[in-house]
């Protein structure tokens, strides 16, 4: 009812069911403190959950038949029966609706959420609570960056991609001293954004887009067939030590070697670490990706970041190496070879420099992960690597079962100049048991209890060694790394899409909660429920 008048007027509408409602009570219980929620049962045998404050569904609930002379009766304001007869009996349902489990986070717009992303590495686990980012990614391919410290509110907004067939394979978010998020597309390209400082402002910026490109727009001076005809399999990012130089004929070699000397580079820095069809790792340095760009220098100069950096060869070096008709037969090739989706960004961006490309499997490498100063990769035939970032050396490999999904466990260092070392692979297989892979002995254990089906998602918290899955079965369950000792299981009324733990910080409301992907939104489930 409006001030002033005796008018109605219709708010929301909330649209789910696809028969009669024939029940709506409303919850606004102690524990959801600041949510209040609207509970439906429908002739469709469905009982939904809406929120009144992000209005939008939260779950549905399968309840069972209910005849058209089903009756239903508020007890509470979040309990409530039915009663029907069924084959010449009665039966009386009481049920109860609490929120106390798992309390929504973050809504997307009708879209299932279908991605979960904190900060990679063991780096997300020490930075101030003021730069602790969940990146939540829809079914629409939207991107949402949720802080996840203070009032947890979004503060980005990414709309998907201009072409509806590419589909956003991961995310990486990389904050200091860049800001940018990075995101691997089904398209075989990487495309990275800047992020803009948000401020109090209540409208979450969008950000930047700053390079676009794909295994064509990678350079080297020799101009290597063999590399345009390479394909992006993997994608990991996080601040790693510089791999080796091991091409001295290479002319940007010298020019790199200048600049870490004059303190313009790092001996650590971002990269971007790919896996490609030939079984490389290609590595690109931060920097340089966003110096390629050609609209880099105006955005660090707005907002006080490091600038662009110099080519580390130039045009007249190509063309010194290889001659101005190899040249010419180059950029004929790669037009040819584009795929269907990709659009390189910047148009007339000059070409991506790598860092290095190495060697390290003999297959294509389908999984790859940026442990503190090490890269763990895994081939199409199972071979696990682990090998060091700063010498590119093997120190360690093995072989897995074929698995649904995998996550890289480390351990922290208690030294701060001492990076996180790669201690397990947990790995989730098909018929829903989780096995760990102990480094650097190889050891393989199995765990003695399983989701009913297929492991579809995992994640880690390096500060309490613990592993959280979930299944086809609808719930999550927590182990203990050490020996795969089951923690904890929690069953959720529909099916889960995805899961992250939040870094451990001082909100104690949130610090290390896990967050999981249920329909349409992002829910917390606290640590005082699992711990």
């Amino acid at each position: 009812e409006t001030a002033g008048s005796s008018m109605m007027r219709l708010e929301h509408s909330f649209l789910g069911h696809t028969q009669k409602v024939a029940f709506v009570a409303f919850y606004d219980g102690p524990e959801t403190r600041d949510q209040k929620f609207a509970v439906s049962i429908g002739l469709d045998d469905t009982l939904r959950v809406w929120s009144l404050e992000m209005f939008t569904p939260i779950y549905s609930l399968e309840v069972g038949l209910l005849p058209s002379r089903a009756r239903l009766f508020a007890l509470g304001r979040n309990t409530f029966a039915a009663s029907a007869v069924f084959d010449k009996s009665a039966t009386v349902v009481v049920a109860r609706f609490t929120t106390d489990v798992a309390k929504p986070y973050v809504a997307t717009n009708r879209a299932e959420v279908a991605l979960l992303h904190a900060p990679p590495g063991p780096s997300n686990e020490v930075r101030s609570s003021r730069h602790q980012l969940l990146a939540v990614t829809s079914e629409d391919m939207v991107v949402r960056l949720l802080e996840t410290g203070g009032a947890h509110r979004v503060v980005a907004t990414l709309p998907p991609p201009p072409n509806s067939l590419v589909q956003i394979k991961a995310v990486f978010v990389l904050m200091e001293p860049y800001r940018v998020l990075v995101l691997w597309l089904s398209s075989l390209e990487i495309a990275v954004f800047f992020v803009p400082p948000w401020g109090d402002s209540q409208v979450a910026p969008t950000p930047t887009l700053v390079r676009r490109f794909c295994v064509l727009d990678l350079a080297t001076p020799s101009g290597d067939r063999e590399l345009i005809t390479d394909k992006f399999t993997s994608v990991a990012a996080d601040d790693l030590q510089c791999p080796p130089l091991l091409d001295m004929a290479d002319p940007s070699h010298f020019r790199r070697i200048e600049l870490l000397e004059q303190g313009k580079l790092k001996f650590q820095s971002q990269f971007i670490v790919i896996g490609t069809a030939t079984g490389r790792l290609l590595f690109l340095e931060m920097g340089e990706v966003l110096s390629s760009s050609g609209v880099w220098d105006a955005i660090a100069a707005k907002h006080r970041l490091p600038g662009a950096q110099p080519a580390p060869f130039s045009e007249e070096e190509l063309e010194g190496v290889q001659g101005e008709a190899a040249l010419r037969r180059h950029a004929e090739e790669k037009a040819a070879l584009v795929l269907p989706g990709q659009a390189s960004y910047p148009a007339a961006a000059r070409s991506v420099c790598l860092w290095g490309r190495y060697q390290v499997h003999h297959y294509g490498v389908t999984d790859i992960w940026a442990v503190g100063f090490s890269v763990v990769s895994v081939d199409m035939k199972r071979n696990v690597k682990v090998t060091s970032s700063a010498t590119m050396e093997t120190v360690f490999t093995t072989r897995v079962e074929p698995a649904t999904c995998s996550v890289m466990c480390y351990s922290l260092q208690e030294e701060e100049d001492v990076a996180a070392s790669p201690e397990a692979l947990v790995l989730g297989t098909q018929a829903g048991s989780l096995q760990l892979v102990q480094m650097p002995e190889g050891h393989v254990l199995s765990s003695s209890t399983a989701h009913s089906d297929a492991v579809q998602a995992l994640d880690y918290l390096a500060s309490l060694g613990v592993v959280a899955s979930i299944g086809g079965d609808q719930s999550v369950r927590l182990w203990s790394v050490e020996d795969l000792t089951e923690l904890q299981t929690v069953y959720f009324p529909q099916q889960l899409t995805t899961l992250a733990f939040l870094a451990p910080g001082p909100e104690e409301d949130t610090a290390g909660g896990l967050v999981l992907g249920i329909a349409q939104q992002a829910c917390l489930l606290p640590r005082t429920r699992w711990s």
